[in-house]
């Protein structure tokens, strides 16, 4: 899953500057910034689906959020299961 949320943020990004949009992913520093914002935005949201969350998260970075700017997940509070699915422990 985290390839296709990089994918479509990536393709929004591209398809967005077309029209003059600013490059809402330049100052996202690593793709564990975003995942870490959709796992938060799952648990409060569990009825939602995936698709609904990465647009919000698109929404909450052409807004400039600062939430995602500079944020680094530290590895010490991740984990990843054995079929790949990394946690991260709040």
């Amino acid at each position: 899953m985290e390839w296709w949320v990089d994918g479509f943020a990536s393709g929004a990004d591209g398809v967005l500057s077309q029209s003059g949009s600013p490059d809402f992913l330049k100052n996202v520093e690593g793709g564990n910034a975003l995942f870490s914002w959709i796992d938060n935005y799952c648990r409060s949201n569990p009825r939602d689906l995936l698709p609904i969350a990465v647009m919000n998260l698109i929404i909450e970075l052409r807004k400039g959020t600062r939430s995602l700017v500079g944020y680094k997940i530290d590895p010490e509070y991740t984990h990843t299961s054995p079929d790949g699915a990394i946690t991260i422990e709040q």
